[in-house]
């Protein structure tokens, strides 16, 4: 991950015009997590597949050394990396993104509107384990652990192990959504607010991404699928890029049909 913390693809943007962008508004922490098989390798506790490992700090990543160490030193095919913008919750590690269920990671950047209102009804939506997995009091993280509850039928830690179809973890974000909207509607009816929302996960090998905006003229916030980072942030492995971009066409194109959240609107 040397790359990872001053994207400069051939130069063209100097770091002081990298840091600039988000020195105003982007202050308020990060995570990284990167997908590793140290756990298989010495643990012995019967993991045949890579896991995230996590990295948190209340701090700008520009203020901490051991991150820069970190990047300097490691390397993963799959990196969830996040920089936060707090809302309303305390500044602190724990509400850091990305947020870890076993080999499963989530991130969001948005907000799910008057969640104070209907966070005591979304969390009996969610499983014991998931509810217990939860360490800080963003509305993110509970957002994760309800998107699991519905990934996995409620089964509980053991089955965060597990690798679902793809298919099925759009499945469960959707219904997520659609869960926080029904929750919004019943609570406050009219006044309710339109979310803002841009989603996405990974088990290791798949990943799903979402940008939801519930509003009858308002467009989603923006999400982006690079072609060319890879060639930067992945000079590892400089061929993955092509590959991935090739299978993310076959996708979109089976799944044009697909794309409408069929959320309600305000």
């Amino acid at each position: 991950m040397p790359k990872l913390l001053s994207h400069d693809p051939n130069e063209i943007t100097t770091e002081h015009e990298i840091t600039a962008r988000n020195r105003l508004f982007n202050v308020d922490g990060f995570g990284v997590a990167w997908y590793t098989s140290t756990a298989n390798e010495f643990n012995g506790n019967g993991y045949t597949v890579e896991r995230p490992a996590l990295y948190k700090n209340a701090q700008p990543p520009l203020h901490d050394p051991n991150f820069r160490s970190i990047c300097a030193n490691t390397a993963s095919k799959v990196v969830f990396a996040h920089i936060r913008a707090a809302s309303d919750t305390p500044v602190t590690a724990v509400n850091n993104h990305p947020f870890v269920f076993g080999r499963h990671t989530f991130m969001h950047n948005g907000v799910i509107s008057d969640f104070v209102t209907i966070s005591r009804d979304m969390v009996d939506l969610i499983d014991d384990d998931a509810y217990a997995n939860i360490q800080g009091s963003t509305d993110s993280e509970h957002f994760a652990a309800l998107y699991m509850t519905y990934l996995t039928a409620g089964q509980g830690k053991a089955s965060w192990e597990k690798q679902y179809p793809v298919h099925q973890m759009r499945d469960a974000m959707r219904k997520a959504v659609g869960s926080i909207v029904k929750l919004q509607r019943e609570k406050l009816g009219e006044k309710a607010e339109p979310n803002s929302l841009n989603l996405a996960t990974t088990d290791g090998n798949q990943l799903v991404a979402f940008r939801v905006r519930n509003h009858k003229v308002e467009q989603p916030p923006s999400l982006y699928f690079s072609t060319k980072a890879g060639i930067t942030l992945n000079s590892k492995y400089p061929d993955q890029y092509v590959a991935l971009t090739a299978r993310y066409a076959r996708y979109a194109n089976a799944e044009a049909a697909q794309t409408a959240m069929r959320i309600p609107q305000l």
